[in-house]
């Protein structure tokens, strides 16, 4: 333990301690005091040390037992102590110690006498003795020992000492040479004496002009003072009392003092008491991580919703909001077209009336204008104001009603006086919303990534599931599990369609990657990644080989047209064929044949949705990460992939019953793009099929013998005859080939194979 330590007079530190009401206790002091007792007493043999113990940083030394070796020597260095005891184990608390030098070993007044001067030097444990420091009168006290039986006669003694026991204007001199006997005044010289800085005072003193400074002081009790200036106090001040606050409050509800300006005045801030906080400030105080405002716009599902001519009826449309929270914005649109809006009054019935509502128009224009758009607001209704509903929870049905007044807009032929009541009807509710900010009580979106802390988990922190911790969610170590209240069950993300404006992903295969558990189904895709206003619709298959294949084609047999080799619009462009609903049951090119690249391709044969097998492939380096268009535009008579890499099913029917989709399916061979093949008097073209150059001894069949998409075979005078694509047939013996509308069935004489195909859709996919 390093201590900083310094001592002086016990009566000079009381007298200026009084002086100048010094507060608390200064670092690394220790005073000496030498206990008193009347002239007939016996002389006492200890004399009182009070110090404070500082760490080497500066602080007050911790509190408990410490062992201290004290010594008294002649001089402020070297030389041998002519006392000494110790080690005793002496009590700091606070750092503030006691010590009666003479409790272990009585103090010597006969060497202390021999001395001029006494030093005192403290030892802490074993550390180095520190500087010692130099005692005043108090101990010298004890050479008046030796007098102790003297009787003082003709002395001052304390008696003659009390107040008023000797008047001032009665002291004098009895000396030569003093101003009382007319002799020259002299400067007095105190030696041996106590000056007035080192006296001690039981009651007040004033020093008048004078002031008190010292380096260091201890007070033991305490101290009154007007005004104090100190760099530095040490302990925490509990004593301290007349210390001047500035006046006034903080006057706003739930503030807090934060601080006081140079000119006295306080700094308030708002408090954190979580029921002051502001219930829409949850992104203020999650560093906009976390929000529980949302916009949200419910539109019609039902547009262009008739407003009937004639009847007194309404066109009628209702919008049910859901319970999301309190409203603080609120917007609604309206379209509406009609021959005469004059005529037209709209109304909008809230949840909470069902009858009268808010008038929104009547009419809503002139008798020659026809669409009546508005948005409120800024457009206020005509009566009623929605701006009221700011502050209430919107949930519920919101019903729009429009009506056609002009109840005879057509007169009958020949009789002015009766309508006629088989008017069509010509006004829509074309379509309407309603857009509201909401904060809510229901919901947290989370505006950045969402972690899960990995200490809760299993293997880690293993809470049952209980009623009580129904709603906890875990992380088992590569997915989530929710608490039901009875077990533990995984969470499945599940990704939607999307929609135009949000597509869910930029492929089928991207939104696999997201949600394992996506389900097959359309979804809403934009490729490039960039303005949603590119996106479209294609249909997923989610679980065949991996799932993420995206439909780019589909032949189906029962449309009656034939995509045969030379219908070059419909494999080397990007001109669309049919739409995504019922893609799978006609004709169909959809944007993904242009927009999706591949790595890999998957043909599947079916008939309408129910399918019989699928095949896949993995595309070449040379041919990889190119759109099914590309391949089909600018490949000629190339094999782009490896083997068939897996394959489900078989569509071979009994007998010898083939079509070409089996051509894919029940066999391994590789896809080539684009085949031709010219002997003699035959042409045979395929946009693709399976290689079986190295398999076919009669001639080089490359997809055409043995099925394929995209086919024309012409022969000698026997004329053309097309590979309808999936109507292709062939028969088990090699080098045998027939269609479903030729008279054709042998090109190898006398193999003797009739004709038996199936009808059988086929559809390609990529990823």
């Amino acid at each position: 333990m390093k201590a900083s330590i310094a001592l002086m007079d016990t009566a000079r530190v009381a007298a200026l301690a009084r002086a100048r009401g010094l507060p608390g206790l200064l670092a690394g002091v220790m005073a000496v005091t030498a206990m008193s007792a009347p002239a007939t007493a016996a002389i006492p043999t200890r004399s009182l040390v009070e110090g404070v113990l500082m760490s080497a940083g500066g602080t007050p030394a911790a509190d408990g037992d410490y062992d201290v070796t004290f010594a008294i020597y002649p001089a402020p260095s070297g030389g041998s102590a002519i006392w000494s005891e110790g080690p005793a184990k002496v009590k700091v608390t606070g750092g503030r110690f006691t010590w009666a030098l003479g409790s272990v070993k009585p103090l010597d007044g006969a060497a202390l006498a021999a001395s001029n001067e006494a030093w005192l030097g403290v030892q802490v444990g074993a550390d180095p003795e520190l500087p010692r420091r130099q005692l005043h009168a108090e101990p010298f006290a004890l050479t008046a020992a030796s007098a102790q039986a003297l009787a003082c006669t003709g002395c001052v003694g304390s008696d003659h000492l009390k107040d008023g026991g000797i008047p001032a204007a009665k002291l004098g001199f009895n000396f030569a040479g003093s101003s009382s006997k007319g002799g020259p005044a002299l400067d007095l010289v105190c030696t041996g004496c106590v000056s007035v800085a080192e006296l001690k005072f039981d009651g007040d003193v004033d020093l008048g002009g004078n002031s008190l400074k010292a380096g260091s002081a201890t007070f033991s009790g305490d101290i009154a003072a007007k005004s104090v200036t100190a760099a530095t106090f040490i302990g925490d001040g509990s004593k301290l009392t007349g210390i001047k606050t500035p006046a006034g409050t903080c006057s706003k509800a739930g503030e807090v003092v934060k601080g006081i300006t140079a000119d006295g005045s306080l700094i308030c801030v708002a408090g954190m008491d979580p029921s002051a906080l502001p219930k829409d400030g949850l992104n203020e105080i999650s560093n906009d991580l976390l929000s529980n405002q949302f916009v949200d716009t419910i539109g019609a599902t039902v547009k262009n919703v008739a407003i009937p001519d004639n009847t007194g009826g309404n066109g009628s449309s209702t919008l049910s909001f859901p319970d999301i929270g309190i409203a603080q914005s609120f917007e609604v649109s309206v379209e509406v077209t009609n021959t005469d809006l004059s005529a037209v009054s709209i109304i909008l019935l809230p949840p909470d009336d069902k009858k009268t509502g808010y008038l929104i128009c009547d009419p809503c224009g002139e008798k020659d204008s026809k669409l009546y758009k508005v948005t409120l607001p800024p457009t206020k209704p005509a009566t009623g104001d929605l701006s009221t509903w700011v502050g209430k929870n919107p949930k519920g049905d919101w019903t729009l009603k429009v009506q056609d007044t002009a109840f005879c807009l057509v007169q009958a032929p020949g009789n002015a006086a009766i309508c006629d009541i088989n008017q069509k009807t010509d006004g829509k509710i074309v379509d309407w919303s309603i857009k509201i900010q909401t904060l809510s009580s229901k919901k947290v979106a989370a505006k950045g990534q969402l972690l899960v802390d990995k200490s809760i988990q299993v293997g880690k922190d293993d809470t049952p599931c209980t009623p009580e911790t129904a709603g906890m969610i875990r992380w088992n170590g590569s997915s989530f599990q929710g608490c039901n209240g009875n077990k533990y069950f995984d969470i499945k993300l599940y990704v939607g369609p999307g929609s135009k404006d949000a597509p869910a992903g930029k492929s089928c295969f991207e939104i696999k990657q997201t949600a394992k558990d996506a389900l097959d189904g359309v979804y809403w895709v934009d490729s490039d990644g960039g303005d949603p206003a590119n996106s479209y619709q294609v249909v997923c298959d989610m679980t065949s080989h991996g799932g993420g294949w995206t439909l780019v084609l589909n032949l189906d047999t029962n449309d009656g047209t034939h995509r045969h080799y030379f219908d070059t619009d419909f494999w080397t462009t990007g001109k669309l064929v049919g739409v995504v609903a019922g893609a799978l049951q006609n004709d169909y090119k959809g944007e993904g044949f242009d927009k999706t690249v591949a790595k890999e391709i998957m043909i599947s044969a079916h008939r309408e949705s129910a399918r019989e097998g699928t095949a896949y492939y993995v595309l070449t380096s040379e041919y990889s990460g190119k759109s099914l268009l590309a391949l089909f535009s600018t490949v000629a008579n190339k094999t782009v992939t490896g083997p068939r890499q897996g394959q489900t099913g078989s569509i071979g029917a009994a007998g010898r019953a083939r079509n070409a989709g089996d051509a894919f399916i029940d066999n391994a061979q590789a896809l080539i793009f684009n085949s031709t093949w010219q002997p003699l008097d035959a042409e045979n073209f395929t946009r693709i099929g399976t290689d079986y150059a190295a398999v076919c001894n009669v001639i080089n069949c490359n997809g055409h013998n043995y099925g394929g998409l995209g086919g024309r075979h012409f022969r000698g005078g026997w004329g053309a005859y097309y590979e309808a694509a999936q109507l292709n047939g062939y028969c088990e013996a090699q080098g045998v080939y027939g269609t479903d509308f030729s008279g054709y069935n042998g090109n190898n004489a006398g193999n003797g194979c009739g004709h038996s195909a199936r009808d059988m859709d086929v559809a390609i996919w990529v990823r």
